[in-house]
């Protein structure tokens, strides 16, 4: 498959690009994978793969992930009327937005497009459709994946769960724990949505929303952080598996995927012994009829 950078990038990212891509695919446990780098762009070879389409979406996909306190939700409809000036500072009050004082951008479906969102913007963005399709107005990301050291498929309480593991320091657990604080107190910084008891925390990944539980404690240890999605066994590794290695410096498109049977190899291997077989049989009775 070719996959091409929506925009221009240079050496490095595509080389780190490369790097990540590669990675992931030795987590698919592909057998000799072959990843490039060509001009503004990624080739990715992958023989003998079972799921076409589940490599292509694994090895694509951006993966980038934020953590943004949820500042109200509603299904569907226009929800709040467009205006200007979204930006807002991390851990602000969702009073800014609420009030009219900041007002995020919003396309014709009342979301916010993918070039609008930004990390210190106000945003509203999408439950997955199959889980509800709630809409969410969210504050500025107050985490992104730079703050993950690990990330696993694990199977708990009877569903599938992705469990994170985030880095020492600011960065890492001690932001998410700022945000836990305030969320588990119901601030305006993510205050107390109708029917929860504490505030709701968004984890959104390429600009959609996996799930937003309410904050039940004032702070966690950072290898106690579980991402409950709806998924199933393949999702949760799927997931943990982009988020293990981190996102894509560049984001990419597929140019050209072409499928190639697993089986040409071992198809081209017994037509060649077939052959040789013949070759020898007819050498054979030559022989004999020669020497006769």
């Amino acid at each position: 498959m070719r996959l091409i950078a929506t925009e221009v990038v240079d050496e490095a990212m595509l080389d780190q690009t490369v790097e990540i891509i590669r990675d992931r695919v030795d987590g698919l446990g592909v057998a000799e994978p072959e990843v490039s780098r060509i001009q503004q762009g990624v080739m990715v070879s992958l023989p003998g793969v079972d799921n076409p389409e589940r490599a292509l979406a694994l090895v694509g996909t951006t993966a980038e992930m934020r953590f943004r306190p949820v500042c109200a939700v509603w299904t569907g409809g226009s929800g709040p009327s467009d205006g200007l000036d979204p930006a807002g500072a991390p851990m602000e009050s969702c009073d800014r937005v609420l009030g009219g004082d900041a007002v995020p951008v919003m396309g014709p479906d009342g979301l916010t497009p993918p070039e609008a969102d930004q990390p210190d913007h106000f945003v509203v963005l999408a439950l997955d459709e199959e889980r509800g399709g709630d809409h969410y107005l969210l504050g500025p990301s107050v985490l992104t994946g730079d703050g993950l050291s690990d990330a696993d498929a694990d199977f708990f309480d009877f569903e599938w769960q992705v469990g994170l593991t985030l880095k020492d320091g600011a960065e890492g657990i001690g932001a998410f724990n700022a945000v836990s604080a305030e969320c588990f107190s119901g601030t305006a910084a993510c205050p107390r949505q109708p029917g929860f008891t504490n505030g709701r925390l968004a984890i959104v990944l390429d600009g959609k929303v996996i799930t937003a539980p309410q904050i039940r404690a004032p702070g966690f240890e950072r290898d106690a952080i579980v991402i409950s999605g709806g998924f199933d066994k393949q999702g949760a590794e799927d997931v943990a598996l982009s988020l293990r290695y981190g996102a894509l410096p560049v984001e990419l498109e597929p140019e050209n995927t072409q499928v190639v049977s697993a089986t040409i190899g071992e198809d081209s291997l017994d037509a060649g012994i077939r052959a040789g077989i013949i070759g020898l049989a007819l050498v054979a009775a030559f022989m004999l009829a020669y020497y006769r």
